[in-house]
């Protein structure tokens, strides 16, 4: 690196290990005294050993004082960024020496910054040092800016959240490659393991968190710039700070029963929003509504849901469903032939049944015989259709033969009248 370029108060990187930090002074036989990040020493560098940082416009950078991070807009003559800090509009004008560029390397866990806790791990980079993400729960990798991305640093006492099988534990050390030392809940065992393979655990107000030491329930009323919470727990009048290691978040789960923490109502659980609030069925309501995590406790452990559409022999959705072998057939039960009742259609059809026309009278022309139109009205017609117009017809034919027989009679009575004259 050409020696002109380090001056007081510029940024320098370690070719080693990639470790920043501030040259305070050159020396002519090629060394010179570096301030290393976290390091309140001053200590003697050769110059061949560290790159100079140099910032262009679109990068992610990170404040060694407070944390605070941003996106260089554009770099002055002295080397020095404008930066917009993230959730500020305008940029403002920085110190190099003030903010490290944060670099990406395979195998990184990213967090996206647009709000919408999207996490993934670093695959590949690229000449321009932007990120190639898998997200988590993708399986295709995606070309990213390094400005929408920060790097998750892990650090002492954070709570993390493994991704494979959702165990938790708190970070008791981080190693010169950024991985954590994690010792999980319920185990006196810490173990070393790779940052992309851990989530941290992200606080936020309106939360419904458990403390692992005694098992105390409150809400998250606000979190502190290291991601600590406030938590008010349900006994306790008045928030207090405490530490993330301290509280779970309580994750809620479809088929989990809940009970109100303002009435004692209960339901169960049949759905949670990205934000983690669950959607509640509560006993005796017709329909699910979204509820705020804060406002439900967890009482028992996830049961299977009812499908929504309904089987045989199932009760209502809302209360359950049985199976076949939980039920006794009703044939088994009760005869099919002892429990069928006449309907009133068949009634009809007995009662036209036990009807013979022989019996009406002997009209001149065959009494019994139907009109053509009414028997052929019902010999084609399927199904319900069919059997209405068919008791119709047998109806018709029905009211025919009594007038014919009524037509007779009068008939008889007629001539016999006749005769007695």
């Amino acid at each position: 690196m050409d020696a002109a370029l380090i001056r007081k108060g510029r940024r320098v990187r370690s070719i080693h290990n990639g470790m920043e930090g501030v040259a305070l002074s050159q020396e002519e036989n090629g060394e010179f005294y570096i301030q290393m990040d976290g390091d309140s020493k001053v200590s003697q560098k050769l110059l061949k050993d560290f790159q100079l940082v140099t910032y262009r416009s679109g990068q992610r950078v990170r404040s060694i004082n407070n944390g605070v991070e941003g996106v260089v807009f554009a770099v002055d003559d002295e080397g020095d960024p404008m930066i917009v800090i993230d959730g500020m509009s305008e940029p403002e004008q920085k110190y190099a020496k003030d903010f490290k560029v944060l670099v990406y390397r395979a195998g990184q866990r990213v967090q996206s910054v647009n709000g919408k806790h999207v996490q993934g791990v670093v695959m590949s980079v690229d000449a321009d040092g932007d990120p190639r993400v898998q997200i988590d729960g993708e399986s295709e990798t995606v070309q990213k800016y390094s400005r929408d991305f920060t790097v998750v640093e892990f650090r002492i006492g954070q709570r993390v959240k493994s991704i494979s099988n959702q165990q938790q534990g708190v970070v008791v050390g981080v190693d010169d490659d950024g991985d954590p030392v994690i010792k999980f809940d319920g185990t006196g065992e810490s173990l070393q393991k790779y940052a992309k393979d851990f989530r941290l655990v992200e606080y936020r107000p309106g939360q419904r968190v458990v403390s692992v030491k005694n098992g105390s329930e409150g809400i998250v009323m606000s979190v502190d710039k290291d991601g600590d919470p406030a938590v008010q727990i349900d006994s306790e009048p008045d928030s207090r700070q405490r530490f993330a290691k301290d509280f779970k978040v309580v994750e809620y789960l479809a088929g989990q029963r809940v009970r109100s923490v303002k009435n004692g109502a209960e339901g169960v659980v049949v759905g949670v929003d990205k934000d983690g609030d669950p959607k509640v069925q509560i006993d005796g309501e017709a329909a699910a509504e979204q509820r705020y995590a804060k406002d439900f406790k967890v009482v028992s452990s996830a049961q299977p849901l009812p499908t929504k559409e309904k089987r045989k022999g199932s009760r209502d959705v809302r209360a359950g469903w049985s199976s076949e072998s939980d039920k006794v057939p009703e044939e088994a039960a009760c005869p099919r032939e002892a429990i069928q009742t006449p309907t009133k259609a068949s009634q009809i059809h007995m009662k036209l049944d036990d009807i013979d026309f022989n019996l009406i009278g002997s009209v001149e022309s065959n009494p019994s015989v139907t009109p053509q139109w009414a028997s052929d009205a019902g010999s084609n017609a399927p199904g319900f259709r069919g059997r209405f117009v068919k008791l119709a017809s047998l109806a018709a034919s029905y009211l025919w033969s009594m007038g014919q027989y009524v037509l007779q009679k009068v008939r008889r009575d007629t001539s016999r009248d006749t005769s007695d004259d």
